[in-house]
């Protein structure tokens, strides 16, 4: 199950909020694990600056070009080292790296066709019509049809470290626009290796 790149780094992000291990705001926490991915050859991109007014970061965003968001040029034992160097020093707030989806998913790809031992979903097209993408999935298993009594309902997953009521002020259209330009490469290899566009 794949989410908007984006969404899903700030909803790790709020999750880790909630468990209190974080106290950086995400700006911070992004910049500190682009410090590691450009360390580790796994990215060029420029940090966001910091103390930055909300039109000073649009006016960076949008003088960024894509020569600063690309894929990095490595054999696949050197991709592995590198995003092996970040997971283990960024196992927890390694909130851009979990949506490199291409380069997670070629790995599995090279074993498991697509179609037959593997299916992506999308997390927006389930949280849409949960009851056709649960069907789909039982389809795709050939396991028989099941109904639950109820698709809408609300499944709690906030374990016990998870706590409500934490202050988490909403992704800025500036961040958002970053991490579009960030994710844009991998979006476009995800878009060659799937045969569809997911996410722009």
């Amino acid at each position: 199950m794949l989410r908007d790149p984006a969404e899903r780094a700030y909803s790790h992000y709020k999750m880790e909020k909630e468990k209190r291990t974080l106290e950086m705001d995400f700006e911070s926490a992004i910049n500190q694990e682009l410090m590691l991915l450009r360390h580790v050859g796994l990215s060029e991109a420029p940090p966001l600056p910091e103390n930055a007014t909300q039109s000073d970061l649009k006016i960076f965003v949008d003088r960024l070009a894509s020569k600063h968001f690309q894929t990095p040029d490595m054999d696949q034992l050197e991709m592995d080292r590198a995003h092996n160097q970040v997971l283990l020093n960024l196992t927890k707030t390694n909130f851009l790296q979990r949506g490199m989806y291409s380069t997670q998913l070629e790995r599995w790809l090279k074993y498991f066709p697509l179609g037959e031992q593997i299916m992506i979903i999308k997390f927006e097209d389930f949280q849409a019509s949960p009851a056709k993408v649960y069907h789909e999935i039982l389809d795709f298993l050939g396991a028989p049809s099941f109904d639950p009594e109820d698709y809408n309902k609300k499944w709690h997953t906030r374990g016990r470290a998870r706590q409500k009521g934490v202050a988490v002020p909403p992704l800025s259209n500036e961040t958002r626009m970053y991490l579009e330009k960030f994710y844009e490469p991998y979006n476009n290899e995800l878009a060659a290796l799937l045969g569809e566009r997911l996410y722009d």
